[in-house]
């Protein structure tokens, strides 16, 4: 099967971070948005070519332009 690229926001926690967790082990490449990339570290570390964090926080204004 072909490597899927997906957009997920919220990796850090929850559903996001489950299901972020599940495309890297299956190969898949995963771009998610956190207020924190510290909270996934960790995934950047073991999947360093697969993934990516980048920084959204919606309750800053300046953040989001």
């Amino acid at each position: 099967m072909t490597a899927r690229t997906w957009l997920i926001t919220g990796v850090s926690s929850g559903f996001g971070r489950e299901l972020t967790e599940q495309l890297l082990q299956r190969g898949d490449r995963v771009v998610g948005t956190v207020r924190d990339t510290g909270k996934v570290a960790d995934l950047a570390g073991q999947y360093p070519d697969t993934f990516r964090a980048e920084v959204l926080d919606v309750t800053s204004p300046r953040r989001c332009a």
